[in-house]
């Protein structure tokens, strides 16, 4: 067994952990917030601890203990059915990320690569490997956002917006230049282009609702449109996922749109 320093220890497994529920996020389509998966990833990698101890019942315990812990926090679920189908495939993929690191160590012959009571350990020094993990990140993230934003334009919503006793279904189109934050509440608003919203309150007249102006800018220069906090939204996309949101509607008047208009960001 090699020298083992701790810290080089947290941080690579902090790598695969962090890595191991990204993949298992994306393959199951559920969205998990930075903070999160960052003190999510951070629980995991002290399963690496485990490393240390010849004991099995023990060597159990603590991968288990904090496997669990990492599953809670990061996808913030106490649904039993949720925690299985996660806990199947986060164990899944770190299989394939060592059974990966153990072919990689075969082939290469490399005497840094280190898979000791199922924990990756790379003997390297701190400074190469903060650079090698935050190279990685960097990468990810950039390949993350890709897939995203592909995923944004090829999917399809429907906006379920309720208004005083009035509801209004909607198209959904993103668009990540709606940068809009209602004043009144600090809620980022959805724009809706809609003849039945204008028809239903008489927005000229402001009649029933009590709708506020809020400024925009447009590419002809400076604009006002009416803006209500909403009693209800929810956003449903072409896999049938729905989701409530807390946003303001903003309302521009149109002739034959029916378009909830907003930016990604809230869907996460």
């Amino acid at each position: 067994m090699p020298k083992i320093y701790l810290d080089v220890l947290i941080i690579v497994n902090f790598a695969v952990c962090f890595s191991v529920l990204g993949i298992t996020a994306a393959i199951t389509s559920t969205k998990i917030k930075g903070s999160r998966h960052l003190i999510g990833a951070l629980i995991g990698s002290f399963s690496s601890l485990s490393i240390v101890t010849s004991s099995i019942p023990l060597l159990v315990l603590i991968k288990l203990t904090f496997w669990a812990f990492m599953i809670l926090v990061t996808f913030c679920t106490l649904s039993l059915k949720k925690i299985i189908k996660y806990s199947f495939m986060t164990a899944f993929i770190n299989i394939v990320v060592v059974a990966a690191a153990y072919i990689v160590w075969y082939l290469t012959g490399a005497k840094r690569i280190y898979i000791i009571n199922f924990t990756i350990y790379f003997d390297v020094s701190l400074l190469s490997l903060i650079f090698s993990v935050t190279l990685a990140y960097t990468m990810l993230s950039i390949l993350d956002r890709l897939y995203l934003n592909r995923k944004l334009r090829d999917n399809t919503y429907r906006f379920e917006i309720t208004i005083a006793d009035k509801t209004f279904m909607l198209t959904g189109i993103c668009d990540t230049g709606n940068m809009l934050t209602d004043y009144a509440n600090g809620r980022k608003v959805v724009v809706c282009k809609s003849k039945e919203m204008c028809k239903a309150f008489e927005l000229d007249a402001e009649k029933n609702v009590r709708f506020r102006y809020l400024p925009y800018d447009t590419a002809s220069g400076r604009a006002v449109m009416k803006a209500i906090t909403p009693r209800s939204v929810k956003v449903t996309d072409s896999d049938g996922n729905s989701k409530a949101l807390s946003v303001s509607v903003g309302v521009v008047e149109s002739e034959t749109d029916e378009l909830a208009i907003f930016n990604p960001r809230i869907l996460a």
